[in-house]
């Protein structure tokens, strides 16, 4: 069994360090279990919330940036590119200008193969993404740019799409090129091999719904969890080996 984990939400709190003794079990867990990681943040906040240890000896490979850059133990194994037109720039500008009720900077983040969108900014700090997470007005907008702007590239037919990403983000990417190639990547090497993924966005819009849906077509398990203390509890009720 494979077991693939998106990260926040899932392993660690949004943008925070994993838990301590947490780190210990999962530590314990991936030294008898193949265990990957799939996640829209760039490697460098990877390595920031799971530290080094973790990612490079423990876990065999992170999908980065949605999958569009690959890792095991520490080197980059592939990665896609997206050149992004000037008016999908400039329309996330203007409904910046336009439907930001603050304005922390760092809106539109380029990474590799895909961009990440938030209408708060990505300088908040912790105490200001959880505000924004917690307000009900501050998510309906999040909710009406994201179909907006799908609706809007559906209709130009620019081949991009969009989800929700985590507390404060929308997700933009090339279509197909979303999470779901972690799974493509991993069937074309173990193709036998069933797949356990955990994520908290599974739902339809979310940024882990198209993996989840790829690992059920193809007989594998999805649990969608609400936090690190979930997952762990799934990980400690499953009847697999794990060595200290």
């Amino acid at each position: 069994m494979i077991h693939l984990f998106d990260v926040d939400g899932t392993l660690t709190d949004a943008r925070q360090k994993i838990n301590p003794d947490f780190e210990h079990f999962l530590k314990g867990f991936c030294n008898s279990n193949l265990v990957y990681l799939v996640t829209g943040s760039d490697i460098e906040k990877v390595y920031e919330q799971l530290g080094t240890e973790l990612v490079d000896k423990k876990i065999l490979g992170v999908f980065a940036n949605m999958g569009n850059v690959f890792y095991a133990q520490g080197k980059l194994i592939s990665k896609n590119h997206f050149v992004v037109q000037e008016t999908v720039i400039e329309e996330l500008e203007k409904i910046v200008d336009t439907y930001s009720l603050l304005k922390t900077g760092n809106h539109i983040e380029y990474r590799t193969g895909m961009i990440n969108f938030s209408l708060i900014g990505r300088n908040a700090t912790q105490e200001q993404r959880q505000q924004y997470a917690n307000d009900p007005e501050a998510q309906r907008i999040r909710n009406n740019v994201c179909k907006y702007l799908k609706d809007l590239f559906d209709g130009q037919n620019l081949g991009i799409e969009v989800c929700l990403g985590g507390q404060i983000s929308l997700d933009i990417q090339p279509k197909g090129r979303d999470k779901r190639q972690a799974v493509s990547w991993l069937r074309d090497r173990m193709p036998s091999t069933k797949i356990t993924f955990y994520g908290d966005r599974t739902e339809e819009g979310g940024n882990d719904h198209a993996v989840a849906v790829e690992v059920l077509k193809h007989g594998g398990i999805v649990h969608q969890v609400t936090g690190w203390q979930h997952t762990q509890e799934l990980l400690k009720k499953l009847n697999v080996k794990w060595v200290k």
